[in-house]
């Protein structure tokens, strides 16, 4: 929801060229794209919760990180590491949780319509928020303190996935 916003910001706010600017949205979705296809062979391995502590703190720190840099390399690889340990474990992670429920459909709606929902509030606020901070804050200052409240959440994801639960109760 973000990315059409990033590159002007980033072109207004640090003096990227349209190239530079273009090179850091790219990387992220690469990123989360890499770590939710490699979710695969980790998901139902792994204590889900301890993933989902890491995914967020490397949300949180990635977002902070951000705003401290200036050089687009630099920046489009704090990007880069963001999605791929923050927000595509996170993605993974709960898409797979919604998966172990009863009520998948209706469960899966309320996902989307959260994001529909924030993307939305997201598109409204942003260019205000980067306008106030005079930075590229605006952005991932806001985005960074939505992670920082999803860790109080942490407690309600479960150890694993319910299948694996059935599973050891059959053997």
């Amino acid at each position: 929801f973000t990315l059409p916003i990033i590159g002007p910001v980033l072109q207004e706010q640090l003096g990227f060229t349209i190239q530079q600017a273009g090179q850091v949205a790219p990387m992220e979705v690469l990123g989360v794209g890499l770590a939710s296809i490699l979710a695969m062979f980790w998901i139902r391995r792994i204590n889900w919760r301890v993933a989902a502590l890491i995914a967020v703190t490397a949300v949180v720190i990635g977002n902070i990180l951000t705003t401290l840099q200036s050089d687009p390399t630099v920046l489009a690889v704090i990007r880069f590491i963001t999605g791929f340990i923050g927000e595509g474990t996170a993605f993974a992670l709960g898409l797979t949780i919604i998966a172990d429920t009863k009520e998948t459909d209706r469960n899966f709606g309320f996902v989307i319509a959260g994001q529909v929902a924030f993307g939305v509030i997201t598109l409204l606020t942003l260019f205000r928020l980067t306008a106030m901070f005079d930075s590229i804050g605006g952005i991932y200052i806001p985005l960074a303190a939505f992670a920082v409240l999803a860790l109080v959440m942490l407690r309600f994801i479960p150890d694993g996935g319910a299948k694996e639960v059935q599973a050891a109760q059959e053997v």
